[in-house]
């Protein structure tokens, strides 16, 4: 309740220093939710309309929706959480394919098969997944992509048995927009319907569980330990700082953001150090903290 406070607040301030237009006449729609007639003798700036959408927006995320939040929003059953997190479980041990080309050279494809599931009974979920490895060995640190090769995702399918339309995600489905869906572009300079950009994401909907592959070539042969990351599980983050530090540049942002760890191990002497089985060791969350450039420009002011 205190932060759907703060927000009436923080809009009735943006008011008075002309931030934002002023409401208008008595009489009239809301200027802000557009969905109330302010009454004669009414503050339209504590329109009881938008302290319910402030207080239902800023509601800490429960397990489950609360029933009374659907009568808030009109053509939704259930409105959106401000936080998520996508299940994912993961075969512990990585697999090997191996692929020979033309001239005979034969490359390394490392692979692991994980599942992401929508763990929500209400909500679909849109996502974005990044999945990366690093591995070292002394001071040298490597890095890998999961990768899209259509060959070795191929006999990937072949080593696990799969047969045709089996389920197995690659990250150039998960990197593909849904069919019959576009992305729109933002429509800054349109003040009346006030449209904003849409991503056309892959989606999971309310308890689908998805089985993917994340495809690595040729890890280092002499690493010692291999850590693999996957990005966007959730839009949480393990801590909150405790105060808004605002950037030296107005295009800078910082985003801090939790990631799962995937760590293992490569135990084994210096001879032959290839051939050593990849072991599992742990799997944890961390903290990811990185800084964007936002390069948006703003509405242009009118003469």
């Amino acid at each position: 309740m205190r932060q759907a406070v703060t927000l009436v607040l923080a809009l009735t301030a943006l008011v008075v220093f002309g931030w934002i237009p002023p409401a208008q006449a008595q009489g009239d729609m809301c200027t802000y939710c557009n969905q109330r007639e302010i009454q004669e003798g009414e503050n339209p700036y504590k329109c009881p309309r938008c302290v319910e959408i402030a207080k239902a927006i800023t509601e800490t995320a429960d397990p489950e929706p609360r029933k009374d939040r659907a009568k808030i929003y009109k053509g939704n059953k259930v409105p959106r959480h401000p936080y998520y997190m996508l299940g994912f479980t993961h075969r512990k041990a990585l697999g090997r394919v191996q692929i020979k080309d033309d001239t005979g050279h034969v490359e390394n494809y490392w692979y692991l098969i994980y599942k992401i599931k929508n763990k929500h009974k209400d909500l679909v979920r849109t996502f974005v997944l990044d999945v990366r490895a690093y591995s070292d060995r002394g001071k040298n640190k490597f890095e890998y992509h999961d990768i899209w090769i259509p060959e070795a995702y191929q006999e990937i399918r072949k080593h696990l048995g799969l047969r045709k339309g089996g389920q197995l995600l690659s990250m150039r489905k998960l990197s593909t927009k849904p069919e019959g869906e576009e992305n729109v572009l933002p429509a800054i300079n349109d003040k009346k319907s006030y449209k904003i950009a849409k991503i056309a994401l892959p989606k999971l909907q309310p308890g689908e569980e998805a089985t993917c592959v994340a495809i690595f070539k040729n890890f280092h042969p002499e690493m010692d330990r291999l850590n693999i990351r996957v990005r966007g599980l959730t839009n949480w983050s393990l801590k909150v700082p405790e105060y808004y530090e605002a950037p030296a540049n107005s295009n800078d942002r910082t985003i801090r953001e939790a990631v799962l760890e995937l760590h293992y191990s490569r135990p084994g002497d210096e001879f032959n150090h290839g051939s050593d089985p990849i072991r599992f060791v742990k799997r944890k969350w961390v903290d990811d903290v990185r800084k964007i450039k936002a390069d948006l420009p703003g509405i242009p002011k009118k003469d």
